[in-house]
């Protein structure tokens, strides 16, 4: 059975949900995705700590417990993409867990909440939401209310409005390429004077010229 010491935070059900369990401590992960319970977050494999060199070392060393996961360090840093020099040990139950478990460990502040030492969303669970956190990274952030998208029409121009945007509220949907942020559509787009000058004087020319020309057939 699943180590009841372990529930955290109100989680009543023994039950879990696979999808929802990436520490695979046996009880559904509560934290929000980016934010987790830090022991050890990009440590280097250098055997500090009598920890090893490999994953597995520090796996079967007990430098990350039991009730953490223990795995390779998920970066923000691009460069850092596919790096396997660094692990993490974190657990994915929420801040109010987190605190509990310094409560039984019985040392305040041994266990550390990610958005407290690190920022809040820098902590993602998975490589994939590691790739979306990347994505999102130089957006700005829009109302969805306020998000338009297509293109302005031959006669207008984009306004200042226009760029890649990330929903409030749903930054694990990525960025949203080239949209407006903007009260209403009609602030996405400006009228292009110049083209609509130019073709103006066009047509007035043109005009002009069937107008001579019309005069010199008569």
């Amino acid at each position: 059975g699943h180590d009841h010491g372990r529930r955290l935070s109100g989680d009543n059900e023994c039950a879990v949900d696979a999808t929802k369990d990436n520490d695979g401590d046996g009880i559904v992960d509560l934290a929000a995705e980016g934010e987790c319970c830090v022991s050890v977050y990009g440590s280097k494999f250098d055997n500090e700590y009598g920890c090893g060199t490999t994953l597995a070392e520090v796996q079967a060393g007990g430098c990350c417990p039991e009730d953490f996961i223990a795995r390779y360090s998920l970066q923000l840093d691009p460069a850092l993409e596919g790096d396997q020099t660094g692990w993490d040990c974190v657990s994915f139950v929420d801040k109010d867990g987190c605190t509990e478990k310094n409560t039984q460990l019985g040392i305040p502040g041994f266990y550390q909440w990610s958005a407290d030492v690190m920022g809040p969303g820098y902590c993602p669970h998975t490589v994939a939401a590691l790739d979306t956190l990347r994505n999102i990274q130089g957006c700005g952030t829009c109302a969805a209310e306020d998000l338009h998208d297509g293109h302005c029409g031959v006669f207008w121009l984009e306004t200042g409005r226009w760029k890649d945007w990330t929903v409030l509220g749903m930054e694990e949907i990525g960025c949203q390429k080239d949209t407006c942020c903007a009260s209403s559509s009609s602030a996405c787009c400006k009228l292009n004077v110049s083209l609509v000058a130019g073709l103006a004087c066009g047509a007035l020319v043109f005009i002009l010229c069937c107008v001579a020309l019309c005069c010199f057939a008569c």
